[in-house]
C-alpha cells in the first residue's frame, strides 16, 4: 500500500488509539482538510490517506463522533479531489460546479427536477446551518434561471410550502422556498402570471395540483416575499370582485382586505382602479361578503389614515344595513377601533355618531355593544391623567347618552344601564374619595332627562332590594307550608318583574333557594348584601364570595349568570354612609365657599375672569355674589394678617398672607381691574395715521410723485437692521413693522403706479479725473486783464419767472408771506 501522506500539523490516524486521542486527531485533520482549495497539482496527494479512512475498522467504529468525523474527513477529500470533466479549457468546462445542469439534454428532466426539489424541501431543517442552506440553493436556483421551461409541477412543489399546512409544519421548507423565490424572481415572473392568469381569467384548473386550491392565499404570500412577480396579477382580481359566483366574490375580499388594510401597505395608491371596486363590494348583494368588508375597517382607521375617509363613508350607509349582523360589525369596528387608537375615531365625528345612534338601534345585541362601548370611552376618560382634547369633547355627551338608556321599555336595557353605572361611570373599584368625585361630576354635568333617570334608577334598585330582602328573611323562617308558598310567590315576583326570561329566570332562582336552605354561610352573606349599612367595600366582597360558590363563570352556567345579575341589582357598591358623608362634604364645599376653603381664591380668580369675558351672561349671579360672598364675607372683615404676617412695610407677594392675597384678588374681580397690557393694535393704527401724515403731501400733492421710488426704498429699509441696537429684534421687528404700514399706506392712497427708478439724473459710476483744456495753453488770471472768466452766461434780457434751483431755494416762513424778489441781474 503506498505511504500515508497527512497534511501539514496533523498526527497519523491507526486503528490502536484509544476513542479520545483518535477523536482529538480526526477533528485536527478535518478542520485541516476543510480549509485546503480545489489545487490540481496535489491531485495524487492524499488518495492513500482517503482510502485509509474508508477503512471498515473507522466506519464501523463504535464511537458516533469517531464515525461522524470519518465521515466529514473523506468528504472534504472527495471535494477537494472531485473528478472533472476532460476538458482542460476553462469555456470548455461547462460543468465545473453546476452538474445538475446535465439533466436538461434528458427528456424526463422536469421529473427529475421535482423530485429533487422535493427532496430538498423534505429534508431541510433546524440542524442546518446557513451555508448548507446556502448550498441548496446553488444547487437549485440554476435549474430554474437556466431552464428553458418551468412546468406547473414544478411550480407546485415550490409554491405549495407557502401555504397552509406546509407553512405550519414546515417551517424551514417555508423559509427556503421564500429565498429561492426571491433569487429567480426574474425567470419565475413570466411562469407565475401565466398561472394566475389560467386560474382566474380562463377558470381552468389542474386537480392534480394543490397550488390550484389556494390561489388567494398563494397571491398573499407571493406578495409578501416578492411584490414585483405579482404587477400584472392584482389588477386581474377585479374581475372577481364583479364575479357572479359567490364564493370567488367572498375571497377576493378576503383577500384584498387584508392586502389593503396592512400596515404600511401602499397598494392603495398603488391600485386605485382595484381600491375603488373593493369599495363597491361594502354594497355587495351579498350579507356575508358586506360583513367581511366591515370587518377589516378596523385595522383601515388605525393603520391608514389617508384612507379613513373613504372607510368612514362606506361606514355610514352600512350603518343602516337590513342585515343586523352587518350593523353589529359597524359598531364592533369603531368600538374596537376607539380602544387601540382613540383619536382615529375622534378626529371624525361621524364614527362616534354612527354608535350613538345605535344605542336605539331594534336589536338588543347591537345596543348593548354600542352602550358598552361609549361606556368604556367614558371611562378610559375619567380613569386617566391625561387625555386628549378630542376625548373631552366626545365625552360630553356619552354620559347623558348612557343613562338615557333607562327610558327604553326593555328590561334588558335597564340592568345594562345599571351595570354601566357601577363599572363605567362611577367604577366601583376606585376609592370611595375618587368614586365620590366622579359621582360628583358626572351629576353635575348631566342633562335634566339624564338625572331623572339616575333618580328613577336608585328608586328601581331599592325596590328590588326590599322585594329580595324580604325573599331571604323568609329563609330564616321554619320551612312550613305557608312559608313555602310565601317564598315561591316572592320568586315568581321577582323573576317576572325584576329579571329578564321570567321562566328561566324562576327555575334558576328556586334552585338557588334550595342552594341557600343548604349552604348557610350562602344565606349569611345574602343578608350581609342586603344590609342597610353594609360598606361598599364589605359588599364587594361578599357579592365575590357568594358567587364563587355558584360554579365557574362561564356562559354556558345559567344558573350562576342569573344569580349574577339579581345581585348586580341588589349589591351597593356605590355610596354607603362613609362616601355619603364625602359627596356631601363635597357639595357643600361648593355651595358654601368661605375663606377657609381650599381653592378659594382660584375660585375669585375664577370669578373674576367669567365677570370680565362673560358680563352679558350671568348678571345677576356675578352681582349677588360680588356683594355677599366679595365684599361682605371677605374684603370688608377686618384682620388677615395672622402670624404668618411679614414684619416690613413692604414684601414680596408670594409672602404675603393667604386671606390677603385672596382680599386682592377680590379687589380686582369687583372693580373689573383695567386690562393695563400693551395693545399692539392700536398703537399700529397710531403708527399708520401718522405715516399718513407724512406721506399724504408726497403721493397726493407731489406731481413728480413715484410709486417705484417709494417701493424700493421701503424695501430696502426693511433689508437693514436698526443702526443703535442692531442685535434687538424686537427694536427690529417694531422697524420692519412700520416699513410694513408704510407700504400699505402707499398701497391705497397711490392712484398710479409707475415702476420707474429715481432719481433719473446721469450718475458716473466713478469719479471724472480727466481734463480736456489743449496743453500749453495757460489760463488767465481775471484781475489781470479785468475780465472775469465764468461758466455763466448774461441773459440778454431779465427773466419772468424765479429760477430755483431743487434742494436750494428758500420757501416763505410763513403761507401769507410773499416770494422774495426776483434777482437782479447786476447783482
Amino acid at each position: 500500500m503506498a505511504e500515508i501522506v497527512y497534511p501539514q500539523g496533523c498526527r497519523p490516524i491507526t486503528d490502536d488509539l484509544g476513542p479520545d486521542e483518535l477523536v482529538r486527531r480526526l477533528k485536527a485533520l478535518a478542520h485541516t482538510l476543510q480549509g485546503l482549495g480545489q489545487d490540481e497539482g496535489m491531485y495524487q496527494q492524499y488518495i492513500p490517506l482517503a482510502l485509509h479512512l474508508a477503512d471498515e475498522f473507522f466506519l464501523t467504529h463504535p464511537s458516533r463522533d469517531v464515525q461522524l468525523l470519518i465521515a466529514c474527513c473523506i468528504a472534504d477529500v472527495l471535494r477537494v479531489y472531485a473528478p472533472e470533466a476532460p476538458y482542460k479549457d476553462q469555456e470548455q468546462n461547462l460543468a465545473y460546479v453546476k452538474s445538475f445542469n446535465m439533466c436538461f439534454e434528458l427528456e424526463d428532466c422536469q421529473e427529475i427536477f421535482c423530485a429533487l426539489f422535493s427532496l430538498m424541501f423534505k429534508i431541510v431543517n433546524s440542524d442546518h446551518s446557513t451555508k448548507v442552506k446556502s448550498f441548496m440553493l446553488d444547487v437549485l436556483c440554476p435549474l430554474i434561471t437556466e431552464s428553458d421551461v418551468v412546468s406547473n409541477e414544478l411550480l407546485n412543489v415550490i409554491l405549495v410550502n407557502l401555504v397552509e399546512p406546509n407553512k405550519r409544519e414546515h417551517k424551514h421548507a417555508y423559509a427556503l422556498a421564500k429565498d429561492l423565490i426571491v433569487k429567480t424572481s426574474d425567470t419565475l415572473e413570466p411562469y407565475i402570471q401565466a398561472f394566475f392568469n389560467h386560474v382566474l381569467i380562463l377558470g381552468k384548473e389542474e386537480k392534480g395540483l394543490l397550488i390550484f386550491s389556494k390561489v388567494y392565499e398563494l397571491i398573499y404570500e407571493l406578495y409578501q416575499c416578492c411584490s414585483s412577480l405579482l404587477l400584472a396579477v392584482l389588477p386581474q382580481l377585479e374581475c372577481k370582485l364583479k364575479s357572479a359566483q359567490f364564493h370567488e366574490r367572498l375571497s377576493a375580499v378576503a383577500l384584498l382586505a387584508r392586502m389593503f388594510s396592512e400596515p404600511g401597505s401602499q397598494l392603495a395608491k398603488q391600485y386605485s382602479a382595484l381600491w375603488r371596486a373593493f369599495l363597491g363590494r361594502f354594497n355587495d348583494i351579498s350579507g356575508p361578503i358586506r360583513i367581511k368588508c366591515v370587518q377589516y375597517c378596523m385595522h383601515f382607521l388605525v393603520h391608514h389614515p389617508d384612507l379613513r375617509k373613504d372607510i368612514t363613508e362606506t361606514l355610514k350607509m352600512r350603518q343602516h344595513d337590513a342585515h343586523e349582523q352587518v350593523r353589529y360589525e359597524v359598531v364592533m369596528a369603531i368600538i374596537a377601533t376607539a380602544q387601540r387608537d382613540f383619536q382615529a375615531v375622534a378626529e371624525s365625528e361621524d364614527l362616534l355618531n354612527f354608535v350613538k345612534e345605535r344605542t336605539l338601534d331594534k336589536k338588543f345585541k347591537i345596543r348593548k355593544e354600542a352602550m358598552s362601548g361609549l361606556a368604556m370611552i367614558y371611562k378610559k376618560f375619567i380613569t386617566e391623567e391625561s387625555v386628549p382634547p378630542a376625548t373631552e369633547k366626545a365625552v360630553q355627551w356619552i354620559k347623558d347618552k348612557i343613562l338615557h338608556g333607562y327610558y327604553m321599555t326593555a328590561l334588558e336595557d335597564r340592568l345594562l344601564v345599571e351595570r354601566l353605572l357601577n363599572t363605567s361611570l362611577v367604577p366601583y373599584t376606585l376609592p370611595a374619595p375618587t368614586r365620590m368625585k366622579k359621582l360628583y361630576y358626572l351629576m353635575s354635568n348631566v342633562d335634566d332627562n339624564a338625572t331623572k333617570a339616575f333618580i328613577e334608577l336608585q328608586k328601581h334598585q331599592l325596590a328590588v332590594r326590599r322585594t329580595v330582602a324580604e325573599w331571604i328573611e323568609l329563609h330564616r323562617k321554619p320551612p312550613t307550608p305557608a312559608v313555602q308558598k310565601e317564598i315561591m310567590t316572592k320568586v315568581l315576583h321577582i323573576s317576572t318583574k325584576f329579571l329578564p326570561e321570567s321562566v328561566k329566570a324562576q327555575e334558576f332562582l328556586n334552585q338557588f333557594s334550595d342552594h341557600m336552605k343548604k349552604a348557610p354561610e350562602l344565606l349569611q352573606g345574602m343578608e350581609t348584601i342586603l344590609s342597610p349599612n353594609v360598606s361598599c367595600e364589605v359588599c364587594v366582597r361578599t357579592t365575590s364570595s357568594v358567587l364563587k360558590k355558584l360554579g365557574k363563570p362561564v356562559m354556558t352556567n345559567l344558573y350562576y349568570n342569573t344569580v349574577k345579575m339579581l345581585l348586580e341589582r341588589v349589591s351597593s357598591v356605590m355610596v354607603d354612609h362613609d362616601s355619603l358623608l364625602i359627596l356631601v362634604g363635597y357639595v357643600e364645599g361648593a355651595t358654601t365657599l368661605h375663606p377657609q376653603s381650599d381653592h378659594y381664591r382660584t375660585a375669585i380668580v375664577t370669578l373674576g375672569h367669567i365677570a370680565h369675558n362673560l358680563p352679558d351672561n350671568f348678571p345677576v349671579h356675578i352681582k349677588n355674589i360680588v356683594s355677599r360672598k366679595i365684599v361682605k364675607e371677605l374684603l370688608v372683615r377686618e384682620g388677615g394678617g395672622g402670624a404668618n404676617a411679614p414684619s416690613g412695610e413692604w414684601c414680596d407677594e408670594d409672602e404675603l398672607p393667604e386671606e390677603t392675597r385672596c382680599k386682592l384678588e377680590g379687589l380686582n374681580g369687583a372693580c373689573h381691574e383695567p386690562v393695563a397690557t400693551h395693545n399692539a393694535g392700536l398703537y399700529a393704527r397710531m403708527v399708520k395715521q401718522c405715516l399718513w401724515f407724512i406721506l399724504e403731501p408726497l403721493i397726493t400733492r407731489n406731481d413728480f410723485y413715484c410709486y417705484g421710488f417709494y417701493k424700493s426704498l421701503i424695501e430696502e429699509m426693511k433689508l437693514h437692521k436698526d443702526a443703535l441696537n442692531e442685535n434687538d429684534d424686537a427694536v427690529n421687528y417694531k422697524l420692519w413693522a412700520t416699513c410694513d404700514l408704510a407700504m400699505s399706506v402707499i398701497w391705497a392712497r397711490s392712484t398710479t403706479f409707475e415702476l420707474r427708478e429715481f432719481p433719473t439724473d446721469f450718475q458716473p459710476k466713478r469719479p471724472n479725473t480727466e481734463t480736456t483744456i489743449p496743453r500749453g495753453r495757460k489760463r488767465q488770471r481775471a484781475n489781470e486783464k479785468d475780465i472775469e472768466i465764468s461758466n455763466e452766461c448774461e441773459p440778454a434780457e431779465a427773466s419772468e419767472t424765479q429760477i430755483i434751483v431743487p434742494g436750494l431755494e428758500q420757501p416763505p416762513e410763513t403761507d401769507l408771506e410773499e416770494p422774495q424778489a426776483k434777482r437782479n441781474t447786476s447783482d
